[in-house]
């Protein structure tokens, strides 16, 4: 056996290796494209069908819990010294 046959064979396994490894970082790649890809289909799971005419706040709230609880904090009337909620109306400036 030659030096050169020796090298051109490791230089072989070695393509060989490095386009495997390429194949499977691709192939992992696609996969994971197309699973966000079907997240962003159904981003949540419906527990009640609201709609865009739907007003009720504790329907919408089902669905999400942690916007319902920020809205219920900004819809409590608090006093401030500026007038807050319970200031008097002044009309359109």
């Amino acid at each position: 056996m030659s030096l050169g046959f020796l090298a051109g064979k490791k230089l072989l396994v070695v393509l060989l290796v490095l386009t495997a490894a390429a194949t499977g970082l691709i192939t992992g790649l696609l996969v994971n494209i197309f699973e966000r890809k079907g997240e962003a289909r159904t981003p949540y799971v419906r527990l009640v069908e609201v709609g865009e005419d739907d007003t009720d706040p504790a329907k919408w709230g089902t669905n999400w819990p942690r916007e319902y609880d920020s809205y219920q904090r900004t819809a409590i009337t608090t006093r401030t010294r500026f007038g807050g909620a319970r200031g008097a109306h002044r009309g359109p400036a």
